[in-house]
């Protein structure tokens, strides 16, 4: 009985002094290569730029490069490297990372490499992000789960 006690203290404890640091965006993609690869496939390499708001109210401007591999209108492999630039000077650097999903919408992972003011404390934070295409447009909501401390540090 104390060990299913303790299990669900631990449980709880891990998630109760969280929050949820949410972002909101738009980017143009432009394409700058395409390849056609042996097997059918295609290497496109591209940069994306865009802006948007997140969830402490603050807004963003980010550019992005990236690169991508599909093939029978599936995206097999993915990753682009961003920077983000927020309304409060500050900014932060990612990388998304994105496999075997469909070519025009998906779900993938945010890893945040570093970051100035509060940001620096998100390095190393993997986020989930989910993206849908609409022609040379992305719509990108990105979720991370942080602690409460962090969270207000961002409103800040």
């Amino acid at each position: 009985m104390k060990f299913i006690i303790l299990i669900i203290l631990i449980f709880t404890s891990k998630y109760t002094f969280c929050a949820e640091w949410i972002s909101e965006a738009t980017a143009k993609v432009t394409i700058f290569k395409k390849l056609e690869l042996p097997g059918g496939a295609t290497y496109s390499s591209f940069e994306v730029s865009g802006a948007g708001k997140d969830n402490t109210g603050k807004q963003s401007t980010a550019v992005c490069l990236g690169h991508r591999i599909d093939k029978d209108n599936k995206l097999n492999e993915q990753k682009i490297y961003c920077r983000t630039y927020f309304s409060d000077g500050n900014e932060y650097s990612f990388m998304q990372i994105r496999k075997e999903t469909d070519t025009d919408a998906g779900v993938g992972k945010a890893i945040i490499i570093s970051g100035t003011g509060p940001y620096k404390k998100l390095a190393n934070t993997e986020c989930i992000y989910a993206v849908s295409y609409l022609k040379d447009h992305a719509f990108v909501t990105t979720k991370c789960t942080i602690s409460d401390n962090v969270f207000n540090s961002l409103k800040n």
